[in-house]
């Protein structure tokens, strides 16, 4: 997506922003530098397995959620159909609605 985040193990780095009165910490950070306008950093939290994402309501209507979901599920799936040789990636395309669509083949 053209950010170059800073990754923090452990408990993380405080996310900067006039709306972090709380201390609020993340194990990924992208400076509100990176972004035009922003009003704080976005940070995203380790919990479980998963991510939390921290910023200011009006930066998460900038940010592009559809598309880090979109590439977040697709590398995930790589990852998967790498662990195993029972599927096969066939082809990977990307719609004129900018979805991205994966045909998956299944070896005998």
């Amino acid at each position: 997506m053209g950010y170059s985040p800073s990754v923090h193990d452990g408990e993380g780095v405080l996310v900067g922003g006039s709306y972090n009165t709380t201390g609020i910490k993340a194990n990924i950070l992208i400076p509100k530098s990176q972004f035009n306008g922003s009003y704080g950093d976005v940070g995203f939290e380790r919990k479980g397995t998963g991510f939390v994402m921290h910023a200011d309501h009006i930066d998460i209507k900038r940010f592009n959620l559809k598309k880090l979901n979109m590439g977040y599920t697709e590398n995930k799936l790589r990852k998967e159909v790498g662990n195993t040789s029972r599927y096969n990636i066939l082809s990977r395309s990307e719609t004129k609605a900018g979805k991205v669509e994966i045909q998956i083949r299944v070896n005998e």
